[in-house]
C-alpha cells in the first residue's frame, strides 16, 4: 500500500515539477527536501498518539489505545511501537516531554532516518551520484528559478539529459575513444573558449545560481553539438 501511495507522490511532483517519468523519486525528494510519505505518516501517528495519550482519561481515543497495549497480536497500538522502534524513540517519553519538545524530537529523528535512507539510495543508484555528501532538504536555486529552469537543473543533477547513452545507445567521446559522461565531456576541455570553462565540482553547485545556469548552458550547447554530429 506505501509503495503505491510513494508512487502517486512521485508522480504529482514529477507533474508539477515537469519532469520525465523515468526520474528517481528518491532524487526529487533529495532536492524539494519533501519527506516521502511513509514518513509522513509515521510522523502524523506519533503525534496522534502524543494527542491521544496525554487527553482525558474518558477520551474513547484514549480508551482504545490502553485497551490494545494489554493485548497481543497486530493492532494500531502495537504498530505504533514499531514506527518508534525505528526511530529510536520511547513512547514513554510523552510523560515527561511537552507537545513542542516531542514534535521537535519525532521531526528530528524522521529527518535523520530519511538522511540514513538518502545516503543508501546515492550509492546505489548512479542518477544520483552528483547528489552524494549533499544534505537533504529544498535546494536554493528551487527558490529562485522559474519551473521551466528549475526542471532543467533537477534533470541534469540527476542525469536525465540524454549526452548520447541514455537513450540506448554508447557514445564514445570522438576525440579519445572515451565512453561520453558529463564529467568526460569537462575533461576534454570541449567547453569552449576559456571563460565559458566548466568545472566538475560546479555540477554539485546548489547555491551559486550563476554557475548553475552556466553549466546548465553549456551542457545544453554539447547536446546539440553531439546531435548535429550524430546527423553528420
Amino acid at each position: 500500500m506505501i509503495e503505491r501511495v510513494e508512487k502517486i507522490q512521485g508522480k504529482i511532483l514529477k507533474g508539477i515539477l515537469q519532469l520525465p517519468e523515468s526520474t528517481p523519486y528518491w532524487g526529487i525528494l533529495h532536492e524539494t527536501g519533501i519527506w516521502p510519505m511513509e514518513k509522513k505518516i509515521w510522523y502524523h501517528r506519533l503525534m496522534l498518539y502524543q494527542n491521544m495519550m496525554t487527553s482525558d482519561n474518558e477520551r474513547l481515543g484514549k480508551i482504545v489505545i490502553e485497551s490494545q497495549q494489554e493485548q497481543n497480536g497486530n493492532n494500531w497500538y502495537s504498530y505504533t511501537v514499531k514506527i518508534a522502534g525505528k526511530l529510536g524513540i520511547q513512547l514513554e517519553w510523552i510523560e515527561t516531554m511537552v507537545k513542542a519538545k516531542w514534535k521537535k524530537e519525532v521531526k528530528k529523528r524522521i529527518e535523520e532516518r530519511i538522511g540514513k535512507e538518502m545516503r543508501e539510495k546515492e550509492e546505489k543508484y548512479k542518477k544520483m551520484r552528483h547528489l552524494i555528501e549533499q544534505g537533504f532538504g529544498r535546494k536554493k536555486y528551487l527558490m529562485e528559478m522559474g519551473i521551466k529552469e528549475a526542471s532543467d537543473t533537477i534533470r541534469r543533477r540527476l542525469e536525465m539529459i540524454d549526452i548520447g547513452n541514455n537513450l540506448g545507445k554508447n557514445r564514445k567521446c570522438k576525440k579519445c575513444n572515451t565512453k561520453e559522461t558529463i564529467e568526460h565531456m569537462i575533461d576534454c576541455r570541449r567547453s569552449g573558449l576559456e571563460k565559458d570553462k566548466i568545472i566538475k565540482e560546479w555540477l554539485k553547485e546548489t547555491e551559486d545560481i550563476t554557475i548553475i545556469r552556466k553549466v546548465n548552458e553549456w551542457l545544453r550547447r554539447e547536446v546539440e553539438k553531439n546531435k548535429e554530429n550524430d546527423i553528420d
